[in-house]
């Protein structure tokens, strides 16, 4: 089982950015220590408790940052005392930005220190002093987490009485978050609920409906509150009455941050309340007043989630004659016909005309579902075109397999108002049944012993088969040594023996006895009848050839080596004939295997159609920018951040410029595609150790690396290459690159440490073979060694690195002239350290697409995309 980041953030719901946690060492002075140590040696968790309550409600850093060092302390990473972890202080200086680290990574190595902590104190031998009864030690840290994480890939049976559930978003596909939702009390005062009751004393589906169609088109909080009060009513959680649940108004208050309470949470209580309701109803004795010929009681709330869930859980036949479309959100694409089949063919069989009873069908894999975790955060998809089975289409010769469910031991079991006859007819038939068991033994031993008896008759005719046989050689004066007897007599004879092979007339008789016998039928399984064959065709499919008196052993091997073509008769008709295309099949060759060293083909960009609806809205939309004066553009217009991963971001201009078609690949947008290179690259190391470790270099660095060797200053970048090392470690990386531009054409220099080899991946090579920036390559190489040695991080590599050879391997060529960043960007992700993967220019368009989509659904900033793009094309 691997635990990964993603894990911490899903069981814990932190939330994480990428700098690396702060820690706060103890010689380092800080005021806030002292409020939560309030004169003690420790920083209680009471101490924190106190401060809390005591604190103004204005005060909302303390506020944040107490209750974060409390939930640390008492619920993610606890200590084996009392006390809150008061080194985190150092990331909390501005509470509201702690989620700007990385916390999922930070928490995760506290994990695995404490896997290793108990195997190291498992392993130590077991040594109790006087008066210890047991060896015990602490477990601390975010412990909890591997736990949760192992019990949710445990498989349970579907029967074992308890329920893990975390499927109702995709459901209703409903957007959640984490905040309790919050409900109004009848008392509460509240001016919205006046509007939906109309004068009324119940706010009626009907006047909330009438609200929604007079209100103005630019009243988008009403339409948006309206209208998930109508979705509340009339399909998520609907009432016993033609009402709207008005209670949901305090969460709906400001209606664009409905997506931020754990709607999931609370439709999955009232749903299991609805549970229990019903179970206490039919548990209750039936007792009908005057008049009535049934009992009923009214089923409210999200109900329609359990019989969706259970409808995508059951497994039917591929050639059931049903379609189910499983798309996202489930309640969009669920049928009246979709349940009609699942009645129809759920109903438990074993109960005459049963009408209420389900569960006869068996249930798919998790998997298999729409609820997979796979999923990621999907939640709407387009629906798939729907398509009835024809009856032509339909596999009739389906194995039966697929329909029968097969009872288990328990439901084999008897009821206890049948037992008495099924113990009445067992004794009755129970001698029956004995002499028949009897009966099928004997029979059973009878056909055993008449077997070994034909074993026995068959390897007598062998025996003396092989006697005939070597009389005969003796007559003919062959004298066969010990040796050859041991090797063409097997100790263990087939029932069939073939007759020796008659010497032609053509052919002089010692050069044929010395010519290995053709394979006999022992090299085959006695089990097997595949085979049958007939020596005299064998002998007359030999052509004739002449042998020569000097040299009779040649044209013996000459006979044997030759592959001689047995003529076929197509008439004759048998049971172990392998046919001409198993004798073709023979003569055919292997596919030689590729060589590591073989170009592998690149594996074509897949284009979704969510990734050509982004690049369509935001790159190829035919609208053009506003110029801005000088006076604007001292003001700083048009420079607002419209993607931000990590340290670098870019403007939407320089976004729209450089992905656009036929568009040079800028260096902020380089800068940025880099980032998430280099994020995405440790995260697939992390989850993978057979991955390759890669990281690339951003413009600034590169720049001053490709300067002159004699001028070159290692102290311009040193703090920043420390500071990446620190973080991704770089020079335990198998490949650094480092992607260079001049005059608007890229490159990219690359350090293979795997390899201990220089390459110059250069997509527009000059004639003789050399590229427009191996000059400027051949001088980042030289700075590079000097900035590692100085860096002092790893004196070895420098040295090694000092000994690396000019070596590139083949690379792919562009035929345009404004494709080289993009090439430069498949060279990065397409070379495995020994070989480049083959692509050409048709890749770019697609590239484009891709990369456009994926830096906007990667980027970090908080504004709207679609805000900041209105901004710089119509500045005011």
């Amino acid at each position: 089982m691997v635990f990964t980041r993603d894990m911490v953030r899903k069981v814990f719901g932190i939330r994480c950015g990428n700098k690396p946690v702060e820690l706060l060492n103890k010689n380092d002075p800080c005021e806030l220590r002292d409020i939560y140590k309030a004169g003690s040696t420790r920083a209680e968790i009471a101490t924190a408790v106190a401060l809390l309550e005591s604190c103004a409600n204005t005060d909302e850093a303390t506020i944040i940052r107490t209750w974060d060092l409390l939930c640390l302390a008492l619920v993610v990473a606890p200590k084996s005392s009392n006390n809150i972890s008061i080194e985190y202080l150092a990331s909390m200086v501005d509470p509201t930005k702690t989620d700007e680290y990385a916390w999922d990574e930070h928490l995760l190595d506290l994990a695995m220190a404490q896997v290793d902590h108990i195997r190291k104190q498992k392993a130590m031998p077991l040594k109790l002093t006087e008066g210890e009864s047991k060896y015990e030690f602490w477990i601390t840290g975010p412990f909890a987490f591997l736990g949760i994480s192992y019990m949710d890939h445990l498989s349970f049976p579907r029967n074992c009485g308890h329920v893990f559930n975390k499927s109702l978003p995709r459901v209703f596909g409903i957007r959640c978050g984490n905040k309790p939702v919050e409900l109004l009390n009848k008392n509460d005062p509240c001016e919205l609920r006046d509007i939906y009751k109309a004068g009324s004393t119940r706010a009626e589906i009907a006047t909330a409906v009438a609200l929604l169609e007079s209100c103005t088109n630019t009243d988008e909080a009403t339409i948006i509150r309206t209208w998930d009060l109508l979705c509340l009513a009339l399909v998520v959680a609907p009432k016993s009455s033609n009402n709207i649940s008005i209670e949901y108004l305090a969460s709906m208050v400001d209606p664009t941050k409905t997506d931020e309470y754990a709607w999931d949470e609370h439709l999955l209580d009232l749903a299991m309340a609805q549970v229990d309701h019903i179970r206490k109803q039919k548990a209750m004795p039936l007792k009908l007043t005057e008049g009535e010929s049934k009992y009923e009681f009214w089923i409210t709330g999200p109900f329609a989630f359990l019989g969706i869930s259970y409808m995508d859980h059951l497994s039917f036949p591929r050639n059931c004659g049903h379609v189910f479309n499983k798309s996202l959100p489930r309640v969009c694409f669920v049928t009246n016909n979709d349940f009609d089949f699942v009645v129809e063919h759920d109903l438990e069989l074993k109960i005459l005309n049963n009408t209420t009873v389900f569960g006869w069908r068996p249930f798919l894999p998790l998997s298999e579902t729409p609820y997979n975790t796979d999923l990621g955060n999907e939640q709407v998809n387009e629906a798939p075109p729907t398509h009835t089975l024809d009856e032509s289409e339909v596999n009739l010769s389906a194995s039966l397999n697929e329909w029968l469910v097969f009872p288990s031991s328990q439901e084999l079991e008897v009821p206890s108002r049948f037992k008495h006859l099924a113990e009445k007819h067992k004794a009755f038939w129970a001698s029956d049944v004995e002499t028949t068991m009897k009966n099928l033994a004997v029979a059973k031993e009878d056909v055993a012993k008449a077997r070994r008896d034909e074993a026995k008759e068959d390897d007598t005719e062998a025996i003396e088969d092989e006697a005939k046989e070597n009389e005969a050689a003796a007559n003919r004066g062959e004298k066969m040594q010990e040796s050859e007897m041991q090797t063409h007599v097997s100790p263990v004879t087939s029932p069939r023996r073939r007759e020796p092979s008659p010497c032609p007339a053509h052919i002089d008789p010692e050069a044929w006895n010395r010519a290995p016998e053709a394979p006999g039928f022992e090299l085959f399984s006695q089990d097997s009848d595949d085979v049958e064959g007939d020596a005299n065709k064998v002998a007359a499919g030999i052509p004739a050839v002449e042998v020569p008196d000097s040299a009779p052993s040649v044209a013996a091997e000459s006979i044997v080596a030759k592959p001689c073509v047995v003529p076929i008769d197509s008439s004759a008709k048998g049971d172990g004939s392998s046919g001409m295309v198993t004798h073709e099949k023979k003569t055919r060759f292997k596919r030689a295997a590729k060589d590591e060293l073989t170009p592998p083909k690149s594996k074509k960009i897949k284009v979704s159609k969510d990734q050509d609806e982004i690049y369509t809205r935001f790159v190829s939309n035919g609208r053009t920018f506003k110029r801005l004066t000088k006076k604007r553009k001292e003001e700083g217009h048009g420079q607002r951040c419209f993607v931000q991963i990590g340290r670098y971001s870019c403007t939407y201009k320089g976004f729209k410029e450089s992905l656009k078609p036929r568009a040079f690949l800028s260096t902020e947008v380089m800068d940025v595609w880099i980032e998430k290179f280099n994020h995405d690259a440790m995260t697939i190391c992390k989850n993978s150790a057979r991955q390759k470790r890669r990281y690339a270099f951003t413009h600034n660095i590169v720049e001053k690396l490709v300067s002159d060797p004699k001028t070159f200053n290692a102290s311009t970048c040193l703090d920043e290459f420390n500071d990446q090392c620190a973080k991704y470690k770089i020079l335990k990386c198998d490949i650094l690159y480092f992607p260079t531009v001049r005059n608007e054409h890229w490159a990219v220099p690359t350090v293979n440490i795997m390899m201990k080899q220089y390459h110059i991946f250069d997509s527009m090579k000059l004639d003789k073979g050399a590229g427009l920036l191996d000059e400027l390559a051949r001088n980042l190489f030289l700075n590079f060694t000097t900035l590692v040695d100085e860096s002092k991080l790893a004196p070895k590599l420098s040295k090694d690195m000092e000994l690396y050879l000019l070596k590139t391997p083949d690379h792919p060529q562009q035929v345009t002239l404004f494709d080289c960043g993009f090439f430069g960007i498949l060279f990065m992700e397409n070379f495995n350290g020994k070989v480049m993967a083959e692509f050409d220019n048709k890749y770019c368009p697609d590239l484009r697409r891709t990369l456009a989509a994926d830096l906007i659904e990667a980027r970090e900033n908080q504004d709207s995309v679609e805000k900041l793009m209105e901004e710089e094309l119509n500045p005011k």
